[in-house]
């Protein structure tokens, strides 16, 4: 089958954020966030709100390098943007590739909840990739070094 990516994108410090601005305001981000979301990803690609500031997008026909360079590019837009009820924000993304073969969209959503979880535990503002079982969990967010092996993530932040 053809390639297929998945992301899932999570506004950094969403609680802390609604304590200073408000739920309304926050619902005024993911309106401005699902805009600037569809101009940013191809016309073939699709982004859905999951609720509590998270967004999935899922990328049809995009390798695992084509991902890494919209995730990233995803990440610098939210976090250099300006926004009309907050201030400024970061998105921590958590993402992955189906692997020739595989079938489950479970599993594609499950590497990236860990993906997503690795990037807020090394402090947010972060797009960590899983690959598939037996592939090494990496960084590709510029603040941080990576190196690769099978099984955990070994990036550590400057």
């Amino acid at each position: 089958g053809h390639p297929l990516s998945l992301a899932l994108l999570s506004i950094d410090h969403r609680e802390e954020l609604a304590g200073v601005y408000g739920e309304e305001a926050l619902t005024g981000l993911r309106t401005a966030i699902s805009r600037s979301l569809r101009t940013t990803i191809r016309a073939g690609d699709s982004h859905y709100h999951l609720g509590s500031g998270r967004f999935f997008l899922l990328l049809p026909f995009t390798p695992e390098e084509g991902l890494r360079v919209t995730a990233e590019r995803v990440r610098r837009l939210l976090g250099e943007s300006r926004w009309p009820t907050v201030e400024s924000i970061t998105a921590s993304i958590g993402c992955t590739t189906r692997s020739p073969g595989e079938t489950s969209a479970d599993a594609l959503r499950q590497r990236c909840e860990e993906a997503l979880a690795e990037a807020q535990k090394r402090g947010h503002d972060q797009v960590w990739h899983l690959g598939a079982p037996g592939h090494s969990m990496s960084s590709t967010s510029r603040d941080s070094t990576s190196r690769r092996s099978s099984g955990s993530s070994i990036s550590t932040r400057d």
